[in-house]
């Protein structure tokens, strides 16, 4: 998922060492615009969907 999120733009979202497999661990800054936020979730969310399918690059 970081890495495909990274290819398109999207960077620092690297996996946390100390989690499991296949999660993330986002830290923001209380400035950040919820807006911001949301986009962030929907663009993982497209990514894994797509992952799912087969299809994200």
């Amino acid at each position: 998922v970081s890495a495909v999120l990274r290819q398109n733009g999207i960077v620092d979202t690297d996996a946390y060492r100390k989690l499991g497999r296949n999660q993330l661990r986002l830290g923001l800054f209380p400035a950040v615009d919820p807006a911001d936020v949301q986009q962030l979730t929907l663009a993982i969310d497209w990514v894994v969907a797509r992952l799912l399918k087969g299809d994200a690059a």
